[in-house]
């Protein structure tokens, strides 16, 4: 009787194993496999497949036998994975294709570029004749192909890397004849940074919050020793080089580096820049007057207008000045001077670029305000003008040797009569008076953001048009 029930036992537990082994399973958890799952691994990590040399591989018993199609190995010796597709190894690494060339990929090429000027010949035994079509198919930006598709050659030349940062470049060759490819991998090393020892500059910025549609302002001292070694990057990737200023309107990771992107920087000089929902003041025109020209002890006359906000100029990218007319002068207002409009912590873009310079001028032009006319009236004597309106633009009692030129704002008037633009809704009528021989310095007669409207003459109240 036991001798029975220990048989049926053993019936009963061969029918379970039987059924467990022909269904679905899961390892390392409870859940239940999915519909279309043979087998799930639920532990975290990964599957580890067996590690074999090519040697090993190819003397693995899976040869002339059906049976072995869709085997996986990973090669230890090619750090690849690689399956077998009933005649040959497939790689995932590097395409499906039988091509090889030689010689052998260039590794570790000189930042300089230099080191890999040989000629790389390719062979592919199911295409022997190609042709074959030989592309970069990543890191174009940092090498270029010189190849010959139908004879199956091609060379690189590598840029210069002007960073820390390997590059790589992943050649394609497709076999025309099968239509498959082989990439082949070429390297090149980042720059010494131990040969760079330059200084690096601290940055200012104008915050680290930008506003839609607005900018944010960094700079560094316009001073700075080895400016044109200076470069700013964005995220680690170059965005500007050998200025002084960067003006921001994306969001990310800036900072500098001095020689080359990643060398000689400084950790606490990074400005993480965020977006914000809050609209940017909108940009402005600015306005310099005598032409941008300081002569003698006179000064320059910065302006611009705005209707909400305030004006702030940046002399060489740094913020300097404040106010929708500023006054400069002397030897060091000279430089780059632009204007933006500031609303709590938002910047707009910034304004036109204005060049100060230092005139070489002994005085400056004399004009008279009752010979600028306009219509046959004084410029001087305008308040507004007429939008579509047409202006006779003239000067009386003319120099000799004196060039007298007309504009709205910075924008050259190169016909007479001017029709008054539609689309402005002010604007600045500007007049400057310039020696030909260069002894005098500039002089100007303006008026600035005068508003338009969309009528006819009135004398009293001054529009014109």
């Amino acid at each position: 009787m036991k001798k029975n029930l220990f048989y049926s036992w053993l019936m009963f537990a061969a029918i379970l194993f039987t059924a467990n082994i022909q269904a679905q399973m899961t390892v390392g958890g409870k859940k239940a496999p999915e519909p279309f799952s043979v087998l799930e691994l639920l532990n975290k990590g990964g599957l580890r497949l067996p590690q074999m040399t090519t040697a090993q591989r190819d003397a693995f018993a899976v040869k002339n036998t059906d049976k072995g199609n869709g085997l996986t190995i990973y090669n230890s010796d090619t750090k690849c994975v690689e399956y077998w597709n009933a005649s040959r190894w497939i790689s995932m690494c590097d395409g499906t294709s039988q091509t090889t060339i030689s010689p052998q990929p260039c590794v570790s090429v000189a930042a300089d570029g230099t080191g890999c000027n040989q000629k790389f010949d390719i062979t592919d035994p199911d295409c022997l004749n190609g042709p074959f079509n030989i592309s970069i198919v990543a890191g174009s930006e940092y090498a270029t192909l010189d190849a010959d598709n139908t004879n199956g050659t091609f060379k690189i030349n590598f840029n210069v890397n002007e960073s820390v940062n390997i590059r790589t470049v992943l050649v394609r060759v497709t076999s025309t004849c099968t239509n498959l490819y082989k990439d082949f991998l070429f390297s090149q090393n980042g720059v010494d940074c131990s040969s760079m020892p330059y200084a690096v500059p601290s940055i200012t910025a104008s915050g680290t919050t930008l506003c839609t549609g607005g900018s944010v302002y960094l700079s560094v001292p316009a001073n700075t020793a080895n400016l044109d070694k200076l470069i700013w990057a964005r995220n680690g990737i170059e965005v500007a080089r050998g200025v002084n200023y960067y003006v921001a309107t994306q969001k990310g990771k800036y900072n500098i580096s001095m020689g080359a992107v990643g060398c000689n920087t400084n950790a606490a000089n990074e400005k993480n820049i965020t977006e914000s929902g809050t609209v940017a003041p909108t940009a402005i025109l600015a306005l310099a007057s005598n032409d941008g020209v300081l002569c003698g002890t006179n000064s320059v006359t910065l302006s611009a207008s705005v209707t909400t906000g305030s004006v702030v100029w940046f002399h060489n990218g740094v913020e300097e000045k404040s106010g929708s007319t500023v006054s400069i002068s002397g030897d060091s207002s000279v430089g780059e001077w632009f204007a933006a409009v500031k609303s709590g912590s938002c910047y707009s873009n910034q304004s036109n670029t204005i060049q100060v310079k230092k005139g070489a001028g002994s005085g400056q032009i004399t004009i008279v305000d009752a010979d600028i006319l306009v219509n046959g009236k004084p410029l001087n004597t305008f308040t507004s003008f007429c939008a579509g309106g047409s202006l006779d633009l003239s000067v009386a009692n003319k120099q000799n040797g004196i060039t007298y030129a007309w504009y709205n704002g910075n924008d050259a008037i190169t016909v007479n009569p001017y029709i008054v633009p539609s689309s402005q809704t002010t604007m600045s009528l500007r007049m400057i008076a310039t020696d030909n021989t260069g002894a005098k310095c500039p002089a100007e007669a303006h008026v600035l953001e005068k508003k338009h409207y969309n009528r006819k003459y009135s004398r009293t109240a001054k529009h014109y048009g």
